[in-house]
Order: C-alpha cells, then structure tokens, then sequence
C-alpha cells in the first residue's frame, strides 16, 4: 500500500511537472518568435543601410575619379560598406539559429547554448520522477508475485489442515453412536477410540438361571421376550449357554452384563429382527429390563420368569 501511494503521488507530481514544462516550452517558443521577427526587421534595416553605404561609395569613387574627393574618403564609404556587409550577414545567421532553435522547441527539444543547460529543470525533475516510477512498479509487480505466491501456499496449507480438521469414515452398517471420548477440536492420536457405534442388527438377551436346569437349556431352544412395560412379545432363539465360572467378555458390549453371586448358568437368546433394530432414536432398545420365557415342558421355567429382569444387549 505504502508502494502504491508512493507512485500515486509520483504520477500526480509527473502531470504537474509536464504542464509546467508545457507552459515553458510554449512561453519560450513565443519569446523566440519575437525575437526572430525583431531580428528579421534588423535585416531589413542593416540591408538598406548596406544598400546605402554602397551607393555611398560608388558616388564617392565617381568623385574621386574627378579628383573631387581623395582617397581617404574613398576608403572610408568603402570600410562602412563593408561594415554593413557583415551586419546583414550576422543578422541572417543569427535569424537561422534562432530558427532551427524554435524548429527544435516545437519538437520538444530544448536546445539553447550560451552555457544554458539545454534541459529546463522541469524535464529533468520529471524524468527523474519517471524512473521512480519504473522502479516502484518494478516492486509492485514483484511484491503482487509474491503475494500470489503465499495466497496458493495459503490456499494448499489451508487445504491441508482441512485434510487434517476432519475425515468422512463410513460404519460397514446402520447404527447410531452410543458413546463418545472426543469433542469437536480435540487432537486424534493414531490407534485411538474415538467412539462407539451400536450395531443393532443382531440383538440378545443375557439371563441367569440357576446351573440345576443347565442340562435343560441349551443352543438352538426357542424363548420368547417380552419389554418390561409392554405386551409385545418377541421371538428368540438360544444362541449359547455358559457355566456360572465361563470367562465374560464384556468390552464390546453397551450395556451391562447381569452379575452373578451365586451358581447359576449364563443363557444368551439372540432375538430375531424387529422393529428394535431399526429403532435408533431410542437406541434400539438396549439395556431395556426385559422377562424371558422358554415355553418347553419339563423345564422349571416354562412360565415367564418372575422376580428376575434381563437386559437386551
């Protein structure tokens, strides 16, 4: 900017600078035309005195042939007609520098002698301004490079870091995220959790029933659930059965696994497709209390379980 305003009031001084030399080239065109036509009239003058001194001497010559006048007198009319002579031819070749000089000016160039300096201060101070001028653009030019320059670095960091602010990562499946360990702005560490998607499209239920009906329960068994606080039944099927002391994984499941005190086998019946599946603004349902039943005779839980409430996971 501060470049700019620079060449702004250079080019503003240039205009200045090219009327003033204007105004003088044109007043000094006048002033020498003037001075041409007075000397043009000295011409004229100092022919007609030539003219004269030159019938002068003839006069004077015819009277000393007659031996009227003397010699001297001669002489004299003769050195004044020479003297005439070389007035008109000053004169006539002052009339022609004066001209080429006024041929010059008209062309714009000044060209005076007489120890002037053939360049009027205004022409000088203008082609002094002129270069300054080159010189500022020359480093406008440059510096608007290098800002086109450092705009594409700008606009290929920016990109960049927008590669790096956030990422599309598409689930394998239907879910709705079930927890979070980030927030907006946090740094990702490479092989960190970032969060939990609940996949709902395989749900179970796990129960606990005492190990002595173990035998009786068993991979395949149909069961039927029921939500605590509904009357919709839904269908399942025994997916797995556990002795009370089986390993539990618990880290890939949302809710909690029922704990156990005492001997008692754990049963998981995965439940066939519902509306609980598809139902992510509730969470599909997960951790919702339910009641199982395994409708077989000669189980001991042939009726719906009762004092005993399971999650659905």
């Amino acid at each position: 900017m501060a470049l700019k305003a620079e060449r702004d009031a250079l080019t503003a001084l240039r205009e200045q600078l090219s009327k003033r030399l204007d105004i003088f080239r044109e007043a000094t065109i006048s002033n020498l035309e003037r001075e041409v036509e007075i000397l043009k009239k000295k011409v004229q003058v100092s022919q007609a005195q030539d003219l004269a001194a030159q019938v002068d001497l003839s006069r004077r010559m015819d009277l000393e042939s007659k031996g009227i006048l003397t010699q001297r007198m001669v002489d004299a009319a003769r050195a004044a007609g020479a003297a005439t002579g070389g007035e008109v031819e000053i004169s006539n070749l002052t009339v022609d520098q004066l001209e080429q000089r006024l041929t010059a000016l008209r062309q714009g160039i000044f060209a005076f002698g007489d120890g002037q300096n053939d360049v009027p201060y205004s022409r000088q101070r203008q082609d002094e301004v002129i270069v300054r001028i080159g010189d500022l653009n020359s480093r406008i030019a440059e510096n608007q490079t290098r800002a086109a320059e450092v705009e594409k670095q700008l606009i290929v960091e920016r990109s960049r870091v927008d590669t790096l602010e956030s990422a599309t990562a598409t689930a394998p499946f239907d879910g709705v995220v079930w927890s979070r360990t980030i927030v907006n702005g946090s740094n990702v560490v490479l092989n960190s959790e970032l969060m939990r998607l609940l996949d709902c499209r395989e749900m179970f239920v796990d129960i606990l029933v005492p190990e002595v009906d173990y035998d009786e329960i068993y991979p395949g068994l149909s069961a039927q659930v029921r939500l605590f606080g509904r009357s919709d039944v839904f269908n399942g099927t025994v997916a797995s059965v556990k002795g009370s002391s089986a390993a539990v994984e618990s880290d890939s499941f949302a809710a909690s696994l029922p704990a156990s005190s005492q001997r008692n086998a754990r049963i998981r019946v995965r439940l066939e497709p519902s509306f609980m599946n598809d139902d992510f603004a509730n969470f599909c349902q997960v951790g919702r209390t339910v009641q199982v039943r395994f409708p077989k005779h000669g189980i001991g839980l042939s009726n719906w379980v009762k004092s005993l409430w399971f999650s659905i996971f």
